[in-house]
């Protein structure tokens, strides 16, 4: 079975990002298993690679799905239009921000 390239409901329409049209989709656990995961992973991912802080009002880059404080996101877009991504070096812009919530 296919899987959709966009949804609608209600209002919004949702459309599917090269991450999730190419990802390997994983299985959920249902059993209650529990998964360990080490602090220093753990604040790795949430940590904002601008400010180097926890991430606040997160919003997320829709192509590599990168994470950014809100407010230095912004900041670093309003300065220049475009912010070059920490890890893979790929440019940013408005249009391709989104809110997110972790």
């Amino acid at each position: 079975m296919a899987t959709p390239v966009s949804a609608q409901c209600s209002s919004k329409t949702w459309e599917l990002s090269l991450y999730e049209l190419h990802r390997t989709p994983q299985e959920a656990i249902m059993d209650g298993t529990e998964i360990a995961v080490s602090p220093r992973s753990l604040h790795s991912e949430l940590m904002c690679p601008i400010c180097l802080d926890m991430l606040k009002n997160t919003m997320t880059t829709k192509e590599c799905l990168h994470r950014f404080c809100s407010d230095c996101i912004v900041t670093a877009l309003r300065s220049g239009d475009e912010y070059e991504a920490h890890q893979d070096r790929s440019w940013q812009s408005w249009s391709r921000l989104q809110t997110s919530r972790l």
